[in-house]
């Protein structure tokens, strides 16, 4: 093995984010993990989209956080909305499809958890459960052999082998980067802002090697109705985890 190769391992071996900004993330995952549940646990027949968002807001602080990487998002049915805003229009049902994103921040990490749940009831529906299936498979699949890109490839064919798709979704995730840097200033709407350049992005063409921490959320569309769940997961070197979890099978849980 010549110099540079050497050179280029002992770099892929290094780790890109040191033990302190991992359990920054780890612990924000956590506890956006339990305001999901907090939330939910409160949600009540007729409420708005609007109202599930607020009362998701209200209650973060008493889980730590003082600021939002990205404001909840809220979306009652399984219709796809034409406008991403939370509405006033659209309201909790019993029998109903909810469906809710949060991205919490402290002043050194932010969480990225979206669930979706069946209201007013513990019975679960194929949507959901296929939402779910793809969420674990994609965050299973990433490692640090895999292209960003590669993550969206293995989505969108988990998608297509089961009849279903991914509806118009051109990316099924992005970087998450920690407050450190540029990203120090205007935290965290600078690593919010990062998200939105293609280089960042799970999406098809991005062509880097897997290293950082990634939020996933693939997106299934099944005749017409829409679904994702969405979690962190840590590719760095020899290290992969999931954040806020135990193990693989905890995805999609709360």
């Amino acid at each position: 093995m010549d110099g540079l190769a050497v050179e280029d391992q002992a770099q892929e071996e290094t780790p890109h984010h040191d033990a302190q900004v991992v359990e920054a993330f780890d612990q924000a995952q956590r506890q956006t993990i339990k305001l999901f549940r907090d939330v939910t646990d409160q949600i009540q027949q007729g409420m708005s989209e609007v109202d599930i968002a607020q009362l998701a807001e209200s209650r973060a602080p008493a889980f730590g956080f003082s600021d939002w990487f990205k404001k909840p998002s809220v979306q009652c049915g399984a219709k796809p909305k034409k406008r991403k805003q939370n509405m006033s229009n659209r309201h909790a049902r019993s029998g109903s499809l909810i469906q809710i994103t949060m991205s919490p921040a402290t002043a050194d990490a932010f969480g990225n958890f979206g669930g979706a749940f069946i209201f007013g009831t513990n019975e679960s529906s194929k949507l959901v459960d296929e939402a779910r299936n793809i969420c674990k498979a994609a965050c299973g699949f990433a490692s640090r052999w895999k292209c960003t890109g590669e993550i969206y490839v293995f989505a969108d064919a988990w998608a297509s082998n089961r009849r279903f798709s991914l509806g118009d979704a051109k990316s099924i995730g992005h970087i998450c980067f920690p407050p450190d840097g540029i990203f120090a200033t205007g935290w965290p709407k600078s690593a919010r802002l990062s998200t939105f350049a293609k280089r960042n992005q799970v999406e098809w063409f991005n062509h880097r090697r897997m290293r950082g921490l990634y939020a996933i959320q693939p997106p299934v569309l099944i005749q017409g109705e829409s679904c994702a769940f969405q979690e962190t997961i840590l590719v760095d070197g020899p290290n992969k985890m999931i954040l806020g979890r135990d193990d693989l099978e905890e995805v999609g849980t709360w």
